[in-house]
């Protein structure tokens, strides 16, 4: 089990809750999970909901936290925190909430104004405490520490199915995926060149030369910053962020998956550790320049655009071909010839 990373689909209102979604996603990624949430969406309408639907459907467990505001909504008076906590319920996900108890506490900014809207906000909350796990939260901090705790219980107690890296586990489903898409690989390069204009780049590096990724890091809480590098081929950036671009995201997969690699594979015990934002959006776009990965824009909740990336077809063979952990049966029957031989 920890070898298995663990998405938390974290379900709120925005405006009046960032401090507490921020920690809550800063002490999910310190417990070795991926935090998901409405950071990542397009704007309010029911086509972004879909957007929504897709990433809830790759979590394991679903966290709604609830406090003075009933949020966003849609034109039949329902909130996305609501039609998000719906939706988890509809695909089973373990489900766990947390509602601020001193409501009387808050400051007016934080209370919803609109009579409907607080009609609202106290009938989901009554909804919630009757058919999920609940607990009550008056800080920020407080509430993260909640946060954590339940899902580590949650987690030993209802195990989701998480993601396990490639060099570790093998099927024959896998295997299987990879001899499909290894037959149908020249089409779909075919199929790129002609759906994407193809960009000329002068000596464009290719997969095996290196690049120099830039990040700061801290031993603990209380230690100075301190900056570091590491070096990776592009076919090693690619197996290492790959997976976590088969949904749609921005360069959290990137860091998510470096953050990974440098504790499960380098061994580094790093704490804190950010990445350079310049070396991570360029490696999404050399990414996107090879070949492996499609860059769309779309409309922000609160305000703007944002760039999200998801794998090509051809990316997705390439990264599950390089992630496949593959036999040893031929080496050890040549060694066993080679003993009969002698």
């Amino acid at each position: 089990m920890a070898n298995k990373l663990f998405h938390v689909f974290i379900s709120s209102t925005y405006a009046d809750l960032q401090e507490e979604r921020q920690r809550i996603s800063e002490a999910l990624s310190k417990a070795g999970h991926v935090p998901e949430g409405m950071e990542l969406f397009p704007a309010s309408s029911q086509k972004q909901f879909d957007f929504i639907k897709r990433i809830i459907d790759r979590c394991d467990y679903y966290v709604i936290v609830l406090a003075g505001r009933y949020g966003s909504t849609l034109p039949d008076g329902k909130s996305f925190t609501q039609l998000e906590y719906e939706y988890a319920l509809q695909k089973e996900l373990p489900t766990l909430a947390f509602l601020r108890s001193d409501l009387n506490q808050l400051t007016v900014a934080k209370v919803e104004a609109d009579a409907e809207k607080s009609r609202r906000l106290d009938e989901l909350r009554k909804r919630i405490e009757q058919s999920s796990l609940v607990d009550y939260w008056t800080a920020p901090d407080q509430l993260a520490t909640k946060v954590v705790a339940a899902i580590a219980q949650e987690v030993a107690a209802n195990p989701g199915i998480g993601w396990i890296r490639g060099d570790r586990a093998a099927s024959d489903e896998l295997l299987n995926e990879i001899n499909d898409l290894r037959k149908v690989n020249d089409e779909l390069r075919s199929a790129l060149a002609q759906a994407q204009p193809r960009i000329s780049v002068p000596n464009l590096a290719k997969l095996t030369d290196t690049f120099e990724i830039h990040y700061e890091y801290k031993t603990n809480r209380s230690d100075l910053k301190r900056s570091s590098t590491i070096k990776l081929t592009w076919q090693e950036i690619l197996a290492i962020v790959g997976p976590g671009l088969r949904t749609t995201s921005n360069t959290s997969a990137v860091h998510t998956a470096l953050d990974s690699y440098l504790k499960d594979v380098a061994r580094h015990s790093y704490s804190f550790v950010s990445f350079s934002t310049t070396d991570k959006k360029r490696i999404l776009n050399q990414l996107e320049l090879l070949g492996y990965v499609k860059g769309t824009i779309y409309n922000l909740q609160g305000g703007g655009q944002g760039l999200f990336y998801q794998l090509t077809s051809n990316g997705v063979a390439e990264v599950v071909r390089l992630n496949a952990v593959v036999s040893n049966t031929l080496e050890n029957t040549e060694s066993v010839e080679r003993i009969g031989e002698a």
